[in-house]
């Protein structure tokens, strides 16, 4: 029988479907919450939207214990275990710490992303499914998916993977985009507070603005000490932190401090890799479905956060 080429794409989409189904499986049994948790921030879920900086951020609220930040725990552990299983690499080389997740007591933040490899099951885990199926209460959940103008996510994108226009996974690009407002939906549909991060209202109205109304939204407190970082603090690795892998340098650069060449607070700057206009036009036609939900994403942080 000769193979065609939609016999192909079956089989591998079953594949695929397959080992995600069982990554899923084995990461839930992995999964334990405790039962004084106060409360569970999920942030994330575009790949260089500044989740980083932001979890970094919000990790350093006042709260009566320190909040404890765990870094893609579930992207983590399903790459580790697809590489083993399968010889799936990774997209990002990466040296693998931790095999469970515990969810502790007080505020725990959890910062999520997905993708880019499209042929990964492992970079497309739905953690916020996850984390309640593990038993996560719902009203203890807030979500805060980030969003950053498509043009320069896709530049982002582009340096940090060495891709360039006629190799640029654009596909993968906008799943990422459509995968974030289904998270959405079936948070709100849940009941689950989602107050969207929007990278740009950094530059719009000042990041003390912003991160206050976005404290306030999700009930924690806020001071002038979690935007502005000591000159010499390298935050990311401050505080209550838990790591599941170590990235390469140049992926955590923006919460390092400006000693070490990073941001040294949270900030907006434009991209490093800027498109021509003919560029733009090609892009933009390409990556539409971004822009329709990065615009409502904007509205609807506009609304959470009461700012016009």
């Amino acid at each position: 029988m000769i193979e065609t080429i939609d016999t192909k794409r079956t089989a591998k989409k079953a594949s695929f479907e397959k080992l995600h189904q069982s990554l899923s499986e084995t990461i839930l049994k992995r999964i334990t919450v405790s039962t004084h948790l106060d409360k569970l921030g999920f942030i994330g879920m575009i790949n260089r939207t500044n989740t980083g900086a932001l979890t970094t951020t919000i990790g350093k609220a006042p709260t009566e214990k320190p909040v404890v930040r765990h870094i893609q725990p579930i992207k983590a552990i399903a790459r580790k275990l697809a590489q083993e299983r399968e010889g799936i690499k990774p997209s990002t080389q990466l040296e693998f710490l931790r095999e469970t997740v515990h969810i502790g007591e007080g505020v725990q933040l959890i910062k999520e992303t997905i993708g880019p490899d499209l042929k990964n099951p492992a970079e497309w885990m739905d953690g916020l499914s996850l984390l309640l199926e593990a038993g996560v209460p719902v009203e203890k959940i807030f979500f805060i998916p980030t969003v950053r103008d498509p043009i320069d996510t896709l530049s982002s994108w582009m340096r940090m993977w060495k891709w360039d226009l006629e190799n640029f996974p654009f596909k993968a690009f906008n799943l990422s985009f459509n995968k974030t407002l289904e998270a959405v939906q079936k948070a709100e549909s849940l009941g689950i507070l989602v107050v969207p991060y929007v990278h740009e209202f950094l530059r719009d109205f000042g990041s003390k603005k912003i991160l206050a109304r976005l404290m306030l939204a999700c009930d924690l407190p806020f001071t002038l000490s979690m935007v502005e970082w000591d000159k010499n603090e390298d935050a990311y690795w401050q505080g209550q932190i838990v790591k599941y892998d170590v990235p390469p340098t140049e992926f955590i650069h923006g919460v390092l401090s400006k000693k070490h060449g990073g941001r040294g607070g949270l900030i907006w700057l434009p991209p490093e890799i800027i498109l021509s206009n003919e560029q733009e036009i090609f892009v933009r036609e390409k990556i539409k479905p971004a822009f329709e939900i990065y615009d409502f994403l904007t509205k609807f942080s506009k609304k959470q956060l009461r700012i016009k």
